[in-house]
């Protein structure tokens, strides 16, 4: 609803063209837009994590991961828009030269590499707040939120600025809402839950926050403190999943698969499932682009569909695994 009713907002910047007043019009609406396409499904994510994942985590805390996420997206973006097409370029390829192999390499190789490193460089710099494998993914898939929070920021304002602002903005919306959110949150949840795994083993590293958030003490008890100083009730906290979620594990808990147990494989696989995404949608595209358009768009719409799908499904898979992990760093 909020996608449809953003896209008819900015309707009169395709209708009449650009002017004073439909530009002030998509201006107004960029921010909402943005928000209603692509923060929604953080929101969400909290609250699942919270009510039925059994995952309790300060909403400041939350916020820092989620501006970490944010933050990676620079070294991402200088290995991708810099440091590639340098290294590419004296093979005679060209990065910015659109359905040619110097795009692809940016696509299927330099992308998942680089954005993986830099999102696992943000779970580490995290990893004072990862107190098991499950917390670990937690912390992943939340920084991949914030990766994708703004890098879909670009792919909007990529849209508003094309010729059919508001039908641009409507797919790239609603396609990557779709497909890069989950996508991103997946993969570099992976990374996390690995780093998780690494921490319970009994490694340490150094708190790069310097916030206290672990003790050395396996007994000692946290209070939440009121803005007025007075302790908070966590009489009604809960780390164990809730009944609706129970039900939904133990139906798939039967072809529940591992979960990567160490930092190179889960980035391996991180990176392994990005490149898959990114390669396979670059490929469908190069094999469809000398096709009827309207055929084109169609079958790799089609494929797109099969990619969500399958994501959901490896999702699925893992998420058994993850909830119920009985590692812990304590």
């Amino acid at each position: 609803f909020g996608v449809g009713l953003s896209t008819i907002c900015l309707l009169p910047l395709t209708i009449f063209g650009a002017n004073l007043a439909t530009v002030l019009l998509a201006v107004l609406v960029v921010l909402p837009a943005w928000l209603i396409g692509f923060a929604t499904p953080v929101f969400a994510w909290w609250s699942i994590t919270s009510r039925h994942m059994g995952i309790n985590i300060s909403r400041r805390d939350a916020e820092w991961i989620l501006a970490a996420g944010m933050l990676s997206t620079i070294p991402a973006i200088i290995i991708n828009s810099v440091i590639t097409p340098v290294m590419i370029h004296p093979f005679g390829l060209n990065a910015a030269a659109s359905g040619t192999l110097g795009e692809g390499i940016v696509l299927f190789l330099s992308a998942p590499i680089g954005e993986e490193l830099s999102k696992g460089l943000a779970v580490l710099f995290l990893s004072h707040l990862i107190i098991s494998p499950k917390h670990g993914f937690y912390v992943g898939s939340t920084v991949g939120l914030g990766f994708a929070l703004l890098e879909n920021a670009q792919y909007i304002s990529m849209a508003l600025a094309s010729d059919y602002s508001s039908i641009t903005y409507f797919f790239t919306a609603t396609l990557r809402g779709l497909s890069s959110i989950p996508g991103h949150a997946m993969w570099t949840g992976l990374t996390g839950y690995a780093m998780g795994c690494w921490l319970a083993r009994g490694h340490r590293l150094p708190n790069f926050s310097k916030t206290a958030y672990l003790s050395e003490d396996a007994e000692a008890n946290w209070v939440l403190y009121d803005k007025n100083g007075l302790p908070v009730t966590t009489s009604g906290w809960t780390t164990m999943p809730s009944d609706r979620m129970m039900r939904l594990l133990v139906k798939h808990q039967r072809h529940a698969w591992a979960m990567p147990t160490t930092v190179q494989g889960g980035l391996f696989l991180a990176m392994l499932g990005h490149g898959l995404w990114n390669g396979s949608s670059w490929g469908v595209g190069m094999l469809l682009k000398d096709g009827d358009p309207v055929l084109s768009v169609l079958l790799q719409l089609a494929w797109l569909v099969v990619m969500v799908a399958a994501l959901w499904f490896c999702i699925l898979r893992w998420l058994p695994t993850i909830v119920f992990s009985t590692e812990n760093m304590a």
